[in-house]
């Protein structure tokens, strides 16, 4: 397998995803937010189709697919959460406080669960190439008392949402820690790649704390979280290439 394929597939995926940090820098293109992400979310989906068509893996496709589509609708679901938040940031509400704030809860608790169940079908197709055994369920179990802890810190504020972030930290875990057993157990490209990806698919997560909950918002704490997320996919989707 040469060096070309992985690349171009690299160059032509990284093109949706400049315009979609041109919708973060340019505030002309705020609009287009949501559908930059619906589009980044298209091409890893794309890039897993030509993968496996080219790496003759489309049963392990097969075995993705349910987790990559269930993050594609994650995905548009907090995009629209996000853009509610900075018009309400931007228009303070008039007198509609309630229905809003009910509005954002479901919303985000939605694309959450989205992506807790897209999380889980990644942790079952990981397990069909390694089963699962008890050592994977060692850092999980730590990152609900990481992320509780978290919760803690100065200027944190979850809420209701504390016990929904407990429980999602242990799927985001399990999934970083299938994905590094995987690895470590038999070194390949193909592992590789998905340890990379899920590796990635950590950060990312961790920092959805600090970009929604967190009362000081950081515009490179969002950068770094739709980085670290959509190459995270990327490096999923790549490892059905080998």
């Amino acid at each position: 397998m040469t060096l070309f394929q992985p690349l171009l597939f690299f160059v032509l995926y990284t093109i949706p995803f400049t315009f979609l940090m041109m919708t973060r820098s340019c505030p002309k293109y705020r609009k287009y937010y949501v559908i930059a992400k619906t589009i980044n979310s298209i091409g890893f989906i794309t890039v897993s189709i030509f993968c496996a068509y080219y790496g003759a893996n489309v049963g392990t496709l097969l075995s993705f697919m349910p987790a990559l589509l269930l993050c594609l609708i994650g995905d548009v679901i907090l995009g629209f959460y996000n853009m509610i938040c900075e018009r309400d940031e931007n228009e303070p509400s008039q007198g509609e406080a309630s229905t809003i704030f009910t509005a954002k809860t479901a919303t985000f608790i939605l694309g959450l669960l989205s992506f807790a169940f897209g999380h889980a079908f990644f942790i079952y197709a990981f397990s069909k190439m390694q089963r699962l055994t008890w050592v994977d369920f060692v850092f999980p179990i730590l990152a609900i008392f990481i992320s509780i802890g978290l919760t803690k810190l100065d200027g944190m504020n979850t809420g209701k949402f504390t016990i929904l972030i407990a429980a999602y930290s242990f799927m985001v875990a399990m999934l970083f820690s299938k994905g590094l057993h995987l690895v470590l157990a038999q070194f390949s490209a193909q592992n590789l790649l998905i340890s990379i990806g899920a590796t990635l698919f950590l950060i990312s997560d961790t920092l959805i704390l600090f970009l929604y909950f967190y009362n000081k918002k950081y515009e490179a704490v969002h950068i770094i979280n739709l980085a670290t997320y959509y190459y995270g996919m990327f490096f999923i989707a790549l490892s059905l290439l080998y």
